[in-house]
């Protein structure tokens, strides 16, 4: 049979351009509809509004974990089957990734009806942000099961090399999300419900595109046997999804523990502003993120066909290309944090305090390339061990600091912790990235 992708013998630099641009334009339209939902929130509902949606947040970044973990896990596995020309096994790391996404998302579902107000309360949601956070969640909920499958569709399509395709599962379903804000929000004035149901909407959509892209343009296109329960299979995807999943789910945690802090130190405002800049910062890491999906089947295929020389300069590309966007974007949002933030809010309590948080967001922003880079290396690779301690390695450093400094710091400290993390995660990355390239090149 002969391959469909040509990641073994083109240019790796035209490649990783090839496979990069497309995932970063995806990401950025997913950034830009999370961009204009906090817009339309922060202008026609208020702070309390962004307070709302970054109390549900941890719900959102724990679902989209297991949406990712199960679609990278099984990615990687797939680039890997199709470097060695094993189309059929691919076919069944597709199919057990459905039943995954399947039972996820039963669970979630029934879990978060039964359990809202302590899940909510347990979020650092009291009073009046409680309310508001109920009125978001109930649709959010619902949207759940689709946000994993978009996400799983988005990876398996991008493991396969089809990057221009895997885009539009996340941008037409952005596009609808934003027309549907301006729609629920303004014209019918539904507040928070509208935007939970607009995102439910188009997230629906993009499971729906995504499965149609599949069932025409993929070489893995399942037939009902592959659909066949291997526990062997949802170990090796949970494996080695358990990096993207852990740190998602580590994230989750963080926000969680971050909005009970700010609550105690700064109250509803600090949520707010916590909540306004983790967006902006989602948005801005877009290039990263598309340099990383665009390096991992690159590296994963030839890895799997033995070309170790042609995943050291992957690496090599991804790890300029990276920390040079991420210089230009710090400069760029240190230049102009008054203005970016007047967009989201005429709030002046909050455009304060945001803009404080956000310089020390911002600061830390060239390192995180490199971190994620060398993480991604060793779970494109199989090596899901590594991966994983080293993504949970950041949150075993950034959860004590975060208790630690606002003892002597106040509000401050919680500011503080986040670029003492960067520079210590990626210190303690680079020791064991190094170490594990110079093996593979020995053996």
């Amino acid at each position: 049979m002969q391959k469909q992708t040509n990641f073994g013998t083109e240019s790796i630099r035209k490649l990783l351009i090839q496979q990069s641009i497309p995932a970063a334009l995806g990401i950025l339209v997913l950034s830009i509809y999370s961009i204009v939902d906090t817009i339309f929130i922060g202008q026609y509902i208020g702070g309390i509004g962004i307070a709302a949606i970054t109390i549900v947040s941890p719900i959102t970044f724990l679902v989209s974990s297991i949406g990712l973990g199960i679609g990278m896990g099984g990615g990687s596995l797939i680039s890997i089957k199709l470097g060695k020309d094993d189309v059929n096994s691919a076919k069944n790391i597709f199919g057990n990734q459905s039943l995954m996404i399947l039972f996820f998302s039963i669970l979630f579902i029934g879990g978060g009806f039964l359990f809202a107000n302590s899940i909510l309360s347990g979020f650092g949601a009291h009073g009046e942000i409680l309310t508001a956070s109920h009125e978001y969640f109930f649709f959010t909920l619902l949207g759940l099961p689709f946000f994993m499958g978009q996400m799983m569709l988005n990876n398996v399509l991008r493991a396969e090399g089809k990057a221009r395709l895997a885009m539009f599962v996340l941008i037409l379903p952005s596009v609808l999300n934003i027309v549907l804000d301006a729609i629920f929000i303004t014209q019918l004035d539904m507040g928070l419900n509208g935007a939970a149901l607009a995102t439910a909407i188009s997230q629906l959509s993009g499971v729906l595109i995504g499965v149609i892209l599949i069932l025409r343009s993929s070489q893995i296109t399942p037939s009902l046997v592959n659909f066949k329960f291997s526990g062997k299979l949802i170990r090796s995807i949970s494996s080695l999804g358990s990096v993207q999943f852990f740190s998602q789910a580590s994230m989750s945690i963080v926000v969680i523990i971050a909005n009970n802090l700010l609550m105690k130190y700064g109250g509803d405002v600090a949520i707010s502003a916590y909540g306004l800049d983790l967006r902006i910062m989602m948005f801005a890491f877009f290039p990263v993120i598309g340099i990383v999906q665009g390096f991992m089947p690159v590296a994963g295929y030839n890895f799997g066909a033995g070309n170790i020389e042609r995943v050291k300069e992957a690496i090599k590309q991804s790890f300029i290309s990276s920390t040079i966007i991420g210089i230009l974007i710090m400069v760029t949002m240190l230049l102009f944090l008054d203005p970016i933030l007047r967009i989201f809010t005429s709030e002046l309590e909050l455009i304060e305090l945001a803009k404080v948080a956000l310089f020390y967001f911002v600061v830390g922003f060239p390192l995180l390339g490199i971190q994620q880079v060398s993480t991604s290396y060793f779970q494109a690779i199989g090596k899901a061990k590594p991966a994983l301690w080293l993504t949970l390695a950041k949150q075993f450093i950034l959860i004590p600091t975060m208790f630690i400094l606002p003892l002597w710091y106040g509000l401050e400290g919680i500011w503080y912790t986040i670029p003492i993390t960067e520079i210590a995660t990626t210190i303690l990355v680079l020791f064991f990235f190094v170490k594990d390239v110079r093996s593979i090149t020995e053996n």
